[in-house]
């Protein structure tokens, strides 16, 4: 009996945790950047782009100091168009995953409210900060609060399905802490 329960258990961790790590929509890539219609943010852009391939051949810090730079650059940006405001999520969402994957959660959580600021209901970034919240901050309050706006706003969507999964993983795992890391399964 006990044998059968670990072995569900660990079948269930597995598949659950792989929900419950961050997860973005798409990426923002240099065709994205040809449409940018905004000067400075076209500017900005480069220190993106620098920050991407940096990261991709395994220069965490310099890619991370171009994040930066292009943050510093679009905190000075106002008056984004529609178009413009899409594409800079897209941007800030891929910066955040990177943070997360680096460990560098305060990052993480600047660039989520920032996210926030711009979309108030986006639904990845709503399930992100409930991963923070779960896995850093050890708020599991907060994260079911931002797990169950995430299936609110929108119960059939691909990130309503993850919270879902994030809920009932957090039930069986309680302690953040103590929480096997699987999070190898599910990158994006």
């Amino acid at each position: 009996m006990r044998r059968k329960f670990v072995l569900s258990f660990l079948i269930f961790t597995i598949i659950a945790v792989s929900d419950v790590i961050p997860a973005f929509t798409e990426q923002f890539t240099e065709d994205d950047a040809g449409r940018i219609e905004n000067a400075q943010f076209k500017a900005a852009s480069v220190h993106f782009f620098s920050a991407k391939k940096f990261y991709m051949a395994l220069k965490d810090e310099k890619a991370v100091s171009e994040f930066a730079a292009f943050r510093e650059k679009m905190d000075a940006v106002s008056g984004l168009g529609n178009a413009d405001e899409g594409l800079y999520v897209k941007a800030l969402e891929y910066m955040g995953e990177i943070y997360f994957n680096l460990k560098m959660y305060e990052e993480f959580y600047a660039v989520i409210q920032k996210i926030l600021k711009i979309l108030p209901e986006d639904q990845a970034a709503l399930y992100n900060l409930g991963v923070y919240n779960y896995v850093h901050a050890h708020n599991n309050s907060k994260a079911y609060q931002l797990f169950n706006k995430v299936i609110a706003l929108d119960p059939d969507s691909y990130f309503a399905k993850k919270a879902r999964y994030a809920i009932e993983f957090m039930r069986a795992n309680p302690d953040s802490r103590m929480a096997p890391n699987f999070d190898f399964i599910d990158k994006l």
